[in-house]
C-alpha cells in the first residue's frame, strides 16, 4: 500500500485567511459598539419607541375627536364649562362640598 503523504497543517495556503476571517468574525460579533449585544439593545428600543409612537398616535386620536366634538356639539361645550369653569343655568341651585368630602364621592 502506498503510504499516505501528511503534510503541515499551515502548509494549506487557504487555511490563514480563514482562521482571520473567523477570528475578525468573533471579534466583530462581540465588539462593544457593534457587536450583538448592542444590536440587541437597539432593537429593544426601537420596540419601546414604536409602542411609545402608538401610545401618542392614539392619544393624538382622542385629542383630534374631543377637539372636534368641542367645535360642533353644544352640549360637549357646556359640560366642559360647567366642570372646568363652574358655570350652571339660570335657576339653578349649587351646592359645594368640602374638598376632603368631594374627593371622596364619584366625579
Amino acid at each position: 500500500m502506498a503510504e499516505r503523504k501528511r503534510t503541515a497543517l499551515w502548509r494549506r495556503p487557504w487555511l490563514g485567511p480563514v482562521c482571520a476571517g473567523v477570528a475578525a468574525a468573533v471579534i466583530l460579533l462581540l465588539d462593544s459598539q457593534t457587536g450583538i449585544v448592542p444590536l440587541a439593545k437597539l432593537r429593544t428600543a426601537a420596540a419601546v419607541l414604536d409602542r411609545q409612537v402608538q401610545t401618542l398616535e392614539a392619544r393624538q386620536l382622542a385629542l383630534r375627536l374631543s377637539a372636534a366634538r368641542l367645535r360642533d356639539d353644544p352640549l360637549e361645550i357646556e359640560a366642559v364649562a360647567r366642570k372646568s369653569l363652574g358655570m350652571v343655568r339660570p335657576g339653578e341651585i349649587v351646592v359645594r362640598f368640602p374638598p376632603t368630602i368631594a374627593s371622596v364621592g364619584p366625579d
